[in-house]
């Protein structure tokens, strides 16, 4: 699947969020709230979260091993389901499934 790779689009959007030119200062995306769909190894969403950003990654299932797995690499005890506060979820959204529950 493609959900493990990094592609070209995301580096480049990491970078353009990371560029501090742009974005000044430590948590230039504090009290922001971003989700990613289909995230796979989450780097924007990652950036985004260490800018200050509440951030939920979202995949199908088959690929959120390698989310989770960067997620927790990343945010240490800041993941939900971690016990504390989470500045990073990770989440399961299969594209057209039904919402409602």
């Amino acid at each position: 699947g493609t959900g493990a790779e990094v592609w070209k689009a995301s580096l480049v959007l990491m970078r353009y969020l990371c560029d501090e030119m742009r974005f000044p200062g430590e948590a230039p995306f504090a009290g922001v709230r971003v989700a990613e769909v289909g995230a796979g190894v989450g780097l924007p969403g990652l950036a985004c979260a260490r800018l200050g950003a509440h951030v939920t990654l979202t995949d199908e299932a088959r690929a959120l091993g390698v989310t989770r797995e960067n997620a927790e690499a990343n945010f240490r005890g800041e993941v939900c389901g971690a016990g504390g506060p989470s500045r990073c979820c990770v989440a399961e959204l299969s594209w057209g499934a039904d919402l409602a529950h």
